[in-house]
């Protein structure tokens, strides 16, 4: 029988090394000139009430180029905004309580909303850059309101850069100034300017083609899957010019073709 030997454990009192966190931020503001006793265009409910206490979220449009301008947007485009602060948000640690996301908290119609943004408090945080936007609702919560409204800017300044190191250079911040893009003439609203008068309904199911089927000497059925029954139908010979050949289509749609000239066809179908 073999003697047993002691058991030798090791271990370390040494802290373990925190995970580096990445920052990048984004801050709203809408002042129209109060501080000058002269307001212009306050933030308003459908019925022109300017609002107070009422819901705001500061956000981005997930999986939109920042580099596309919101008057191109289109209901797809509106309906990816991710909330990254206020009610509803995925990162609900992003909007602590000393950093207003509530319209009327000095004076009503008015907002300012700084969001700071880390990767270890808030990993859902996009890596790369995006194009912000400013979403409002016309009552306290986002679950009792019965309208909302979205606004972006074409301006660099509403874009939010990847979050990277502070050291030794912070990132710097997006600025969704509806101050000083209103005053350049670029805000891009979802509805009707400075109203909540969107209602919040999901956007139509993204479209898909399905199928291309010659149904005649010179005719093609065209069918395909999403879209809300308005949608446009452009071709191409070359896939890199198309032109719209049918307007405000729901599936299925038949379009002329000449299969004398044209022996390859591109096809494809678009929110217009």
């Amino acid at each position: 029988m073999f003697p047993l030997k002691p058991l030798l454990i090791l271990f370390s009192t040494l802290p373990l090394t925190p995970v580096a966190a990445d920052f990048t931020q984004v801050d709203g503001f809408w002042s129209d000139l109060f501080f000058s006793n002269n307001p212009l265009n306050p933030l308003t409910d459908n019925n022109g009430t300017p609002l107070a206490n009422a819901v705001l979220q500061m956000g981005y449009f997930q999986g939109v180029d920042p580099a596309k301008d919101p008057a191109t947007y289109s209901a797809q485009d509106w309906a990816s905004f991710t909330a990254l602060s206020g009610d509803g948000s995925t990162n609900a640690a992003a909007d602590p309580a000393n950093y207003s996301t509530v319209v009327g908290s000095v004076v009503a119609g008015y907002f300012e909303a700084i969001v700071p943004l880390d990767t270890n408090l808030q990993p859902e945080v996009p890596a790369s850059d995006v194009r912000v936007g400013v979403r409002f609702f016309n009552g306290t919560t986002r679950a009792g309101s019965t309208l909302m409204n979205t606004v972006s800017s074409g301006d660099a300044g509403w874009i939010m850069p990847a979050p990277i190191d502070p050291d030794p250079v912070p990132p710097f911040p997006a600025r969704a100034d509806l101050d000083t893009s209103y005053t350049a003439g670029t805000l891009i609203w979802q509805g009707t300017p400075f109203q909540t008068d969107v209602n919040p309904s999901p956007a139509p199911p993204e479209l898909s083609l399905t199928t291309v089927n010659q149904t005649g000497p010179t005719s093609l059925e065209i069918s395909w899957t999403g879209g809300d029954g308005s949608n446009d139908i452009q071709t191409s010979i070359d896939g890199v010019t198309f032109t719209t050949v049918l307007t405000g289509q729901a599936s299925p749609a038949a379009i002329t073709i000449n299969l004398e000239t044209t022996r390859k066809l591109l096809v494809r179908v678009i929110e217009p």
